[in-house]
């Protein structure tokens, strides 16, 4: 947040590729909000608030072909769910409707 303190966890679905964290996002959600207004640092923890965690910096990518290579990730990664929001993401990030985020681990 702007004064510092960590915002409400959140649950995402990920992907990691090429050494970074890949998020499909809203372009309205908060984590997008923040990048959009010159603050696009975040403290990525993975579990739990208390269990691992990293801190990175977050960037919007438009590449058709990391859409796909995104969401073919999310369909490895989540094959029970996927086929219920394969469209969600695949046309929302065509379309707009969803944002790429690309999270790059900040060293230290």
């Amino acid at each position: 947040r702007k004064d510092g303190a960590l915002s409400k966890p959140a649950e995402i679905w990920f992907a990691v590729m090429d050494g970074a964290l890949w998020v499909g996002s809203s372009p309205d959600s908060w984590r997008a909000k923040r990048i959009r207004w010159g603050r696009p640092q975040a403290r990525i923890a993975i579990g739990s608030v208390d269990g691992p965690s990293f801190r990175a910096t977050g960037s919007f990518v438009k590449d058709p072909a990391l859409y796909t290579k995104f969401c073919d990730q999310l369909a490895s990664k989540y094959p029970e769910k996927w086929s219920r929001w394969e469209q969600s993401f695949r046309e929302g990030l065509k379309s707009g409707e969803r944002v790429l985020i690309r999270y790059t681990p900040v060293a230290g």
